[in-house]
């Protein structure tokens, strides 16, 4: 066969001239034979995908093959002003994107956009969240080892009981949570007892006043001390303040910023009365149907590291939730040692009941909550 010429260019459409030699070169041009055509066809196309192959070596983490990024939802009751939504959850949601070059994507609801507060736990673990905070004792009865950490006088710090409480899960507490992947748990900070009325300085000054309750072993600590306990969501606290269908409530002091209760409570009495445990779950089914290397990006950002961070935001934010209900002219008194031991003394049959509650359930309540303390004292 004779040597093909190479390819001759047409001449621009828009030149307008007609060159009667170069068109005789363009006439004379012989057609490149179809079976070498096909094969530089083929070849260019091998390398596409072999291009192809190799950028997703290089870049295992970018967006799976039909470019739809991973969509997660995190869902809580807290307004977004609350030190869990802003210096956890959000930076939390954002490293995950970053780690996984937006493979994945965390989007939070907060203010109860996905449900109500008792309803988190549940709503994770039937999917209608991917993700979900709360406290456990909105469901009263069904992390009953959990509430160990949650009797009276114990922990002195959110940092130390966030740690403590993730010890205590890791050791006790995973045939509670069965049911869902477990991200992280935390503690707030020693809750105080604040009034709008009438200022507590004595056991005797509670008797007969309605104080707000975060849950079943607060509820007995004050009835035990005298006070009438009211239960009912935080979110629903400052209108109870204000029509003073209560007279007080139980909360740390950063609870004051975000739901402006400093409004409402004139009086504060320091005692370091008790802490609340919450947890941060994720859909069991929706954590396994994740792809690996996402799976493991979550897992290396929670645990014990987001106990500790979600547990140390809270001690961090008592200053200024103190400072705001000073400045709006709250009173502050603190409890003496000698008084709050009395108030100690007199809530010992609340333990005492809690004990005989878990070993008529077959549970190990004594070694759980002898193992708390023990961690504690550390």
């Amino acid at each position: 066969m004779g040597k093909f010429r190479k390819e001759i260019k047409y001449p621009a459409a828009s030149s307008g001239v007609f060159d009667p030699a170069r068109n005789k070169a363009v006439m004379n041009q012989q057609p490149i034979p179809k079976g070498k055509e096909d094969f530089k066809m083929r070849k260019g196309f091998l390398g596409i995908i072999l291009c192809v192959f190799l950028l997703g070596i290089v870049f295992p983490f970018g967006n799976s093959a039909s470019g739809q990024t991973i969509e997660l939802k995190m869902s809580h009751f807290m307004p977004t002003k609350h030190v869990q939504d802003r210096m956890v959850m959000r930076p939390w949601a954002e490293k995950i994107e970053k780690l996984t070059n937006g493979k994945a994507k965390v989007t939070i609801f907060p203010g109860g956009a996905l449900g109500k507060p008792p309803h988190q736990y549940d709503n994770a673990m039937k999917g209608i969240t991917d993700i979900a905070f709360g406290l456990q004792s909105y469901t009263p009865g069904r992390f009953p080892l959990t509430s160990s950490l949650r009797l009276p006088f114990m922990v002195k710090s959110a940092r130390q009981g966030s740690e403590v409480l993730w010890h205590v899960y890791e050791k006790y507490l995973k045939r509670e949570y069965k049911d869902v992947k477990v991200l992280w748990m935390f503690m707030h900070g020693p809750g105080q007892l604040f009034t709008t009325k009438k200022q507590v300085k004595a056991l005797e000054d509670l008797k007969g006043l309605k104080i707000r309750s975060p849950g079943p072993i607060m509820s007995k600590v004050l009835r035990q001390v005298g006070a009438v306990p009211v239960n009912m969501p935080i979110t629903q606290v400052y209108t109870a303040l204000e029509r003073r269908t209560v007279d007080g409530v139980v909360v740390p002091w950063e609870v004051m910023r975000p739901f402006r209760f400093y409004e409402r409570c004139k009086y504060a009495t320091v005692a370091d009365i008790y802490s609340m445990t919450f947890f941060v779950v994720m859909n069991k089914a929706k954590f396994n149907s994740l792809p690996a290397d996402v799976k493991e990006v979550i897992e290396k950002n929670s645990g014990m590291s987001m106990s500790i961070v979600a547990g140390s935001e809270y001690d961090s934010a008592d200053k200024p939730g103190k400072e705001i209900f000073i400045k709006n002219g709250g009173i502050i008194y603190q409890l003496p040692s000698s008084e709050r031991e009395r108030w100690k003394n007199a809530v010992i049959p609340v333990k005492e009941n809690w004990l005989k509650e878990m070993k008529a359930k077959g549970l190990p309540g004594e070694e759980v909550l002898n193992y708390a303390i023990k961690m504690l004292k550390e």
